[in-house]
């Protein structure tokens, strides 16, 4: 089974040859991604046969043999990428942590982290970034589609520690997902719903008819599942659409609409409602949505009692964390938890890595939206027309940046749609920039 989904994986790399060059493996890395998410649940991969080891390996040869042109913005990203990268690697070593352990952490954060980069470069050169937006429209049906099969087949997660992912879990009896939710998807699935009005907008008729049925069951199922943040997503993101100037009435009326009119449907829906109460239920009603269960929740705590933890060592734990657990002990007035797992990805990393691992960190985020917001401005002077582009990317930037104090980032491809989204829009303007036709759209 290992190679015969090591062989699927190849299809990745090997079909855009077969294309002529109008597409490449870059804009089909999301698809890449959701490949591991729904084979996950067959078998667990060698190292060697790993989404990420291939991707490490496709790196290596992009960077040698792809980038001829290096302009300072994609240097500045690289040598960003990599700090973080090496620094997550050297401070573990330098405390003692095994190898090992080292090099499957690295691995692990290696494909999200550096997909920046590289999306920069290669939309900022050749790359078009409709393929890129394109390929929302198959990842959702496809990752639907899925679902669909994995629950007429009734493919459940593996592994009874994450059984509150499946379907008793997540699925509220209904839907099975494989170790898909084990590995980010529930909350995912409402970032890519921030991309659908962009999406939208490029699609045949047919294909609009088809992304409409799909965010429809996507919004289904974070209906059915009750994860709170991810209709937090979809709020904070139909909020930023409709409060935007350059957005027209015609478009933001359209889109409550739509958004509405599913609503509605979905809501009042008697089969979905009865999953609604139930899982409302299953999962402790008041006792998990109330506002006093919202303020007793010891994960919004967990920056303070993680600042106090690390600040009360030494100035090398402050600096470059303590590296050997993400768990801590809580003695609070209000809580009292011992070997607490750290959800905050944020406090997690000040933990891990100390206040220059998390600022490391925080600098990517802080470096692709400095110089975004940069080309957008140049771009506005010109008088080129980006706006749809910029509030996508505002949306998946800011909501992520947000979606770290409930953690999450690790998920390989949660953070590969934010990063591969944020660098090619940007790689897209600077293009826009460079361009001899100043009025050039994407093609």
């Amino acid at each position: 089974m290992s190679l015969v989904i090591f062989l699927g994986a190849i299809f990745f790399f090997v079909y855009p040859s077969f294309t002529k060059g109008r597409i490449s493996f870059i804009d089909l890395f999301l698809l890449y991604c959701l490949y591991f998410d729904v084979t996950n649940v067959f078998t667990i991969l060698p190292i060697y046969f790993s989404q990420n080891f291939l991707m490490l390996f496709f790196s290596v040869y992009y960077f040698i043999y792809k980038v001829k042109v290096k302009n300072k913005y994609y240097k500045k990203l690289l040598y960003a990428s990599f700090f973080f990268l090496i620094l997550i690697s050297i401070v573990p070593i330098l405390g003692g942590e095994s190898l090992k352990l080292v090099i499957a952490n690295f691995l692990r954060n290696y494909s999200s982290i550096i997909i920046l980069p590289i999306s920069f470069h290669y939309y900022s050169i050749k790359g078009k970034i409709l393929n890129l937006v394109r390929s929302v429209y198959y990842f959702i049906l496809i990752w639907m589609l899925v679902v669909i099969v994995f629950t007429f087949l009734k493919i459940d997660i593996t592994g009874e520690a994450r059984e509150g992912l499946g379907v008793y879990g997540f699925g509220s009896g209904m839907f099975y997902f494989g170790n898909m939710a084990a590995r980010g998807a529930m909350t995912y699935i409402s970032f890519m719903l921030l991309l659908v009005p962009l999406v939208y907008k490029y699609l045949t008729y047919s294909k609009k008819i088809g992304i409409l049925f799909g965010s429809g069951f996507l919004l289904t199922i974070m209906l059915v599942a009750l994860k709170r943040y991810a209709f937090i997503t979809i709020i904070l993101g139909f909020l930023n659409y409709i409060s935007k100037s350059t957005v027209s009435l015609k478009y933001k009326l359209g889109l409550l609409v739509g958004i509405s009119t599913i609503g509605m449907i979905l809501i009042f829906n008697p089969t979905i409602s009865g999953l609604m109460l139930n899982q409302y239920q299953a999962r402790g009603a008041q006792s998990v949505y109330s506002s006093e269960a919202i303020e007793d929740d010891i994960r919004l705590y967990e920056p303070i009692y993680v600042i106090k933890d690390v600040f009360s060592g030494s100035l090398l734990e402050i600096l470059f964390g303590k590296q050997d657990s993400r768990s801590i002990d809580i003695n609070s007035q209000l809580h009292s938890k011992s070997d607490w797992l750290v959800h905050n990805q944020y406090a997690q990393y000040l933990l891990l890595y100390g206040l220059i691992g998390l600022f490391a960190y925080l600098y990517l985020f802080y470096s692709i939206y400095k110089m975004t917001s940069f080309f957008r401005k140049k771009l506005f002077e010109r008088k080129i027309d980006v706006n749809e582009y910029w509030i996508v990317f505002q949306n998946l930037v800011l909501i992520f940046i947000a979606a770290g104090m409930v953690g999450g980032h690790v998920h390989i491809t949660f953070r590969s749609i934010v990063l591969i989204f944020a660098g090619g829009i940007s790689g897209y303007f600077y293009n826009l920039l460079t361009s001899n036709a100043t009025a050039k759209k994407a093609q």
